[in-house]
């Protein structure tokens, strides 16, 4: 039981590594086409 527990808790640990990289991609795409745009208008 508690090793299952434990397998479970890296594998969540994982998926939030996942998600936490997932977001900062994201907001940091977000944030290259804003200066791209601002560069753009000009």
């Amino acid at each position: 039981l508690h090793n299952d527990h434990l397998v479970s808790y890296q594998n969540n640990d994982k998926y939030i590594k996942v998600l936490c990289n997932f977001i900062l991609d994201v907001r940091g795409y977000s944030i290259k086409e804003q200066a791209r745009d601002s560069k753009n208008s000009q």
